[in-house]
């Protein structure tokens, strides 16, 4: 329960209050606002263009440093961060893999990790039988729906035959 002290000084401050925010002093601060967002406003955008290409340049070459040194180092785990076969991380598996004038196309985090091998071989061994196993299943796979493919032609063009 508040007591009478406090009861008269929660109104005071109240009247107080509302004798300072009048209609014109929260223009005024209203104005100072806003004035104060778009100041901001200009100064990120203007940091924005004239900083993100260097600070881009600077991103990318530091990932590729920390690449480079882990893959030196032996660090598996953040090697497998950087090369798209960790846990539950898209690794490039998991769709069909074209052949493109009779050659397998290999693309993304597949294709990084086939042209790094031999220089981090202990680590993607593995996963390059994993990618392999892959590729094999995708193109088994495409065989035999072209072969379903091809044996339904033959059967219509038996059929065909046999109803003329």
């Amino acid at each position: 329960m508040m007591t009478e002290l406090e009861a008269k000084t929660r109104q005071a401050l109240e009247a107080a209050i509302g004798d300072a925010l009048t209609e014109d002093a929260m223009k005024r601060a209203t104005k100072r606002f806003q004035d104060a967002c778009s100041e901001l406003q200009t100064e990120m955008e203007f940091r924005l263009q004239s900083d993100l290409a260097y600070n881009l340049c600077l991103w990318v070459q530091r990932m590729f440093e920390d690449a480079v040194k882990a893959m030196l180092l032996g660090d598996d785990e953040t090697m497998r961060r950087h090369l798209s076969c960790s846990p539950n991380q898209y690794s490039g598996r998991d769709r069909d893999h074209p052949i493109i004038h009779g050659k397998l196309f290999e693309t993304g985090a597949i294709e990084l990790r086939k042209q790094i091998v031999n220089a981090h071989a202990e680590l993607l061994k593995d996963e390059r039988i994993l990618d392999l196993e892959d590729q094999v299943r995708s193109l088994v796979k495409q065989v035999n729906q072209k072969e379903a493919e091809k044996n339904a032609m033959w059967e219509r063009v038996r059929y065909m035959r046999e109803a003329d």
